[in-house]
């Protein structure tokens, strides 16, 4: 870490001690931890740093900035992953996920929802249980709206067409799909259990059933902002799934040489592409690549 060359040396000295007493993790989601990082009593390291108040101790003044810090940080990624939080509930997500998760990745910066990104990743390594399966995608389909929120979105082939590029010039421009959208799929109809779910809180479901959760098919996903700014998912075929899947740097015409070379045999891909397209641009899906 760097610091400002010019900072007082004692002034340095205090605020490295005071950022290591409050991101100190807490004990059962509540207390600060009695022994500092430094090993010491919490009660005399903090005597050393900050003096009593007229009410509370030293050590007591401090314990309330290490709770804030890390119930701000509780309650974002609870934000951030409400169908995660959901399932296990407040207590048991903070003490399963959010506490060995913000411990190993603490915030790097001012903006808090950068805490969210290292999460599935993290959920997929150190989560053991047997659902780690559902789990895993919920908290993918989770970060899927939440990037859907928070990422920017670029010049949308449309403005291209308009500058007087032929329909057939566009088939054969490298194209890429909006930072904001992202493709997931499962086993069960994972985005109609995330919308039933989140219309009740985390404690309502701790003592009722669970919506059903519908496994008679795969089903395909989109997540995206839509042009009024509102995160939205719409399910797709199988085969529009996939041809989505391909824009990546590619051309359309180089995704249907793709899927020919491949052999693939979904027939509603020569079907609908073009009604696809039509769709596509319209909601501004696709972003000449750069």
């Amino acid at each position: 870490m760097t610091y400002d060359l010019f900072v007082p040396p004692c002034l340095l000295r205090v605020q490295t001690w005071f950022a290591q007493a409050i991101t100190n993790p807490l004990i059962d989601q509540q207390h600060s931890n009695p022994i500092t990082v430094n090993g010491e009593a919490l009660s005399i390291e903090a005597a050393q740093y900050i003096a009593d108040g007229p009410k509370l101790l030293a050590h007591q003044r401090l314990e309330i900035y290490n709770q804030q810090y890390w119930w701000r940080l509780f309650k974002q990624l609870q934000a951030s992953f409400p169908l995660v939080s959901s399932l296990f509930g407040h207590n048991d997500f903070n003490e399963i996920f959010a506490n060995p998760y913000l411990s190993a990745h603490p915030p790097q910066g001012w903006f808090l929802n950068d805490i969210c990104r290292q999460f599935c990743q993290w959920v997929n390594e150190n989560y053991c249980d047997t659902d780690l399966p559902l789990i895993s995608r919920c908290a993918h389909f989770d970060y899927a709206f939440e990037n859907a929120f928070h990422a920017k979105e670029m010049p949308s082939i449309s403005s291209y067409k308009g500058k007087g590029k032929s329909n057939n010039r566009l088939l054969q421009i490298p194209l890429n799909l909006q930072p904001h959208m992202t493709l997931l799929n499962a086993p069960y109809d994972l985005c109609l259990f995330r919308e039933e779910i989140l219309k009740k809180g985390p404690e309502y479901w701790l003592n009722n059933h669970f919506p059903t959760l519908n496994k008679e098919r795969d089903f395909f996903f989109v997540v995206y902002r839509n042009s009024n700014h509102n995160c939205c998912w719409e399910e797709l075929s199988e085969g529009e799934y996939l041809f989505l899947s391909l824009i990546d740097n590619r051309s359309i015409k180089s995704c249907c040489e793709w899927i020919e070379k491949e052999e693939i045999s979904i027939n509603s891909i020569g079907l609908n592409l073009d009604v696809w397209m039509q769709k596509w641009i319209s909601n501004n899906w696709l972003t000449p690549s750069s």
